[in-house]
């Protein structure tokens, strides 16, 4: 599914029917882009380490692309309707930057005709988490496939 949201198209400019991916909004390569045109000297891992200490201009740029995934997040949310929303990045930090954030909106909607009940946390594994699941799913797959 990963891979599919980030082939999403989203409504950039409604006035003038303009599409983007969700990838090409959020993407650690799109920010760290970002940071360097508007003459941050900081990297993306650097801003999101320290994101509480970083000038406006930093905290904007990520900012834009939080409140972006919050609101993709909460339109899966009603389209799938999961008991637990795991979130996961190649940076801890900015996983941890997106459960926050997520967490903060769905409590603020608790007082909603239909409140949002989620569980949302961050992905158990911070090292080699992708290669670790693809590696839990070739086994299990593999151990299905010898009961048969």
């Amino acid at each position: 599914m990963a891979g599919e949201v980030g082939k999403m198209l989203l409504l950039t400019d409604s006035a003038e029917k303009r599409y983007t991916t969700f990838e090409d909004m959020i993407s650690v390569s799109v920010l760290n882009r970002k940071l360097r045109e508007a003459g941050i000297g900081k990297t993306f891992k650097e801003v999101i380490r320290d994101y509480e200490e970083q000038g406006e201009d930093a905290r904007r740029i990520v900012d834009e692309a939080l409140d972006t995934i919050v609101r993709v997040l909460y339109n899966l949310l009603w389209v799938y309707n999961p008991g637990t929303l795991v979130v996961d990045s190649c940076y801890s930090d900015y996983s941890r930057l997106i459960m926050t954030r997520f967490q903060a909106f769905v409590e603020s909607l608790a007082n909603e005709a239909i409140p949002i009940h989620v569980e949302v946390r961050q992905a158990l594994y911070d090292e080699y988490h992708m290669m670790r699941g693809c590696f839990h799913m070739v086994r299990d797959a593999w151990v299905d496939e010898i009961n048969n």
